[in-house]
């Protein structure tokens, strides 16, 4: 079973989790019933609704143009061949560089797309209101961007909405920044696609282990632990210390702040992450290196469009109601700021601690190492 459904989704959009069913949830009918709408739009009128418009056309290569730069120059990774991209409006899907084996919906003629040298296969069809995506799940024509892995072996794609889906939405309409914005949840993505096979191996390894709940995504931790009493504060109080660690220009005092931000971070570990809880420490790793990449790589596409440092962080962290978007970020700040190495060490592959991770950036090893140890209650104040 495959856990990476969709633990990428960039939430600028409506969480469409739970309205995206399961492989084999379909029912036969409700499949046969869209196979026999689709077979009614004789293939001429599919591919001729399906053509491109010119401003669409600009928008995908300005997509691929963001990842192109943000890979050279933010994640420093050499060239590699694009996933297969899912883009889609109201009546429309565009599959980008689709397997080979896959379903083949019309050529959308006069498209000549490449990256990195290469031509772009660009199919469309109409998809009459639901989405076929290349993992067998349907999905509504709403505004989303995620990242998830089909096939055996597991292999990235990438699902994004349209300009024009983003724009019905009234919070979007009018905003001047959304095609930044959507460049940056395209970085934040494509990103993800290329930890995909860390996050695999990570969660093969879990699931040896421990039993992986089905709803597993990177809100775990929040939604177990956000009402437990202190928690939520405990947090904070460290995702606010990496913050300032990540903005403080002296060596020392960031070593410090970071030192502290690792002890709080295993503090609140021993506390919470006990007993049957002990699998939360691995899920928070996981997710925390998951979503910090994206959206550290989100934040440098920002800042490379014209915003200033702050405010391309503030842009990015936006509200900061999801908890492992928001941590990630600082830790991949202050990552980048303390481990020119860091790219060749964590970037593909997820790191075996986050607090060790720290404590080894704010160069407190070998005295400062971090064991499992849980505390009981009367422990703590």
């Amino acid at each position: 079973m495959s856990y990476l459904r969709s633990v990428g989704n960039f939430r600028f959009g409506p969480d469409v989790r739970n309205s995206m069913p399961a492989p084999g949830l379909v029912s036969r009918a409700a499949l046969a019933s869209m196979f026999a709408i689709a077979a009614l739009v004789p293939r001429a009128a599919a591919q001729s609704a399906c053509a491109l418009a010119a401003a669409d056309r600009a928008w995908i290569e300005g997509l691929l143009s963001t990842w192109d730069r943000a890979s050279r120059e933010a994640l420093q990774l050499d060239a590699a061949p694009l996933p297969w991209i899912v883009l889609f409006d109201a009546s429309c899907v565009w599959h980008v560089n689709s397997a080979p084996a896959a379903p083949p919906p019309q050529a959308v003629p006069d498209v000549d797309l490449t990256f990195a040298n290469r031509a772009l296969s660009v199919r469309g069809l109409v998809h009459a209101g639901a989405i076929r995506l290349p993992d067998e799940r349907d999905i509504p024509p709403r505004p989303m961007a995620f990242a998830a892995t089909y096939g055996e072996p597991q292999q990235p794609f990438l699902v994004m909405a349209m300009p024009s889906l983003w724009r019905a939405e009234p919070r979007h309409a009018a905003d001047p920044r959304l095609e930044s914005l959507l460049h940056a949840v395209f970085a934040h993505e494509m990103a993800h696609t290329r930890q995909a096979e860390g996050i695999g191996q990570r969660l093969d390894a879990l699931q040896h282990r421990f039993a992986l709940p089905d709803d597993l995504d990177d809100n775990v931790v929040q939604r177990a632990f956000g009402d437990r009493p202190g928690f939520q504060d405990a947090y904070e109080r460290e995702r606010d210390l990496l913050y300032r660690a990540a903005q403080e220009r002296n060596a020392r005092s960031r070593r410090l702040l970071v030192a502290d931000a690792a002890a709080a971070m295993q503090s609140r570990r021993s506390r919470y992450f006990c007993g049957a809880d002990a699998i939360y420490a691995e899920f928070e790793d996981l997710f925390l290196w998951m979503e910090g990449l994206g959206q550290w790589t989100a934040y440098r596409v920002a800042a490379a469009e014209g915003l200033g440092d702050v405010e391309a962080l503030a842009f990015t962290r936006r509200d900061g109601k999801y908890w492992s978007q928001d941590e990630g970020l600082a830790l991949f700040l202050v990552l980048d700021a303390m481990v020119p190495a860091w790219r060749s060490e964590v970037l593909e592959a997820p790191p075996a601690s986050i607090p060790q991770l720290l404590a080894d950036a704010a160069r407190l090893q070998p005295h400062f190492a971090f064991e499992s140890s849980c505390q009981t209650a009367n422990e703590f104040p």
